[in-house]
Parts: C-alpha cells; sequence; structure tokens
C-alpha cells in the first residue's frame, strides 16, 4: 500500500467518480476541499481520501471527507483508513495543531481512527449542514 498527499490535478476526476457512485456528487464541490488531503492506493490505483481542514486563529483541525473507492473489500478500507488518519494526524501535529475533531459517517471507521488516537467525544451527536 502506498500514501500520498492529496493533489488536486492528480486525484480529484477520481474522488468526483466515488462521490457520483454513491450518489452525493452534488453535495461535493471542488473549491471545499482543503489542500491537506491524502490519498491511500494498492495495485489498482487510488483506494481512499481523506483531508484535514484546519482552522484559522487557533490550533484546531477537522479531519473529514473518508471516502472509499466503490468495491474495496472491509479489510482493504480498513487499513487505509487507517494510513490516511495517520498520515493527516502527524501532518497536523507538525503544524502545531493541538486537538482535531473527526466527523465518521461509517461506523466501521471509528475502529481505525480509535487507533490512531481518536476517542467518541459524542456519541449521540447530529451533524448538520448547510450550503452558503
Amino acid at each position: 500500500m502506498t500514501v500520498e498527499r492529496y493533489d488536486r490535478e492528480k486525484h480529484l476526476d477520481t474522488l468526483m467518480e466515488w462521490w457520483k457512485h454513491y450518489g452525493i456528487a452534488d453535495r461535493i464541490k471542488a473549491d471545499t476541499l482543503p489542500p491537506h488531503g491524502a490519498v491511500a492506493g494498492d495495485d489498482n490505483g487510488p483506494g481512499m481520501a481523506g483531508f484535514v481542514y484546519l482552522a484559522i486563529g487557533c490550533k484546531v483541525c477537522f479531519f473529514e471527507r473518508l471516502l472509499a473507492r466503490p468495491g474495496n473489500t472491509p479489510k482493504q478500507s480498513r487499513q487505509m483508513g487507517h494510513a490516511i488518519y495517520t498520515l493527516l494526524k502527524n501532518q497536523a501535529s507538525l503544524m502545531g495543531y493541538k486537538e482535531g475533531f473527526a466527523h465518521v459517517e461509517d461506523r466501521r471507521m471509528v475502529r481505525e481512527a480509535q487507533a490512531v488516537g481518536f476517542q467518541i467525544a459524542v456519541p449521540e451527536a447530529t451533524i448538520l449542514h448547510k450550503q452558503l
């Protein structure tokens, strides 16, 4: 498995195809993806991506938009998710960020986030969204 930094030119079209497959491409705008992201891959190419949003003026960040390639096995997704969380966590820490939050839509990824130090903060939370 490989893990590399997200490159919009190289990865965006692939990620948009995955979001289209999952029926949520209309909710994703290219200019809402931060430059700090990671893409894990295998012999079949890119297999998962994730991003870290960095807050301005404080040392808090948000790990978001973890996205798996359609057709991944659960084992592939777990391994790639773990690698992505690790890389993004290390990047944010090196930039001086002290606290990170992750919104996890797929409950299977909770285990991988916990494996790199995340703890469930509010299990009954609801995530709200508004287009601005």
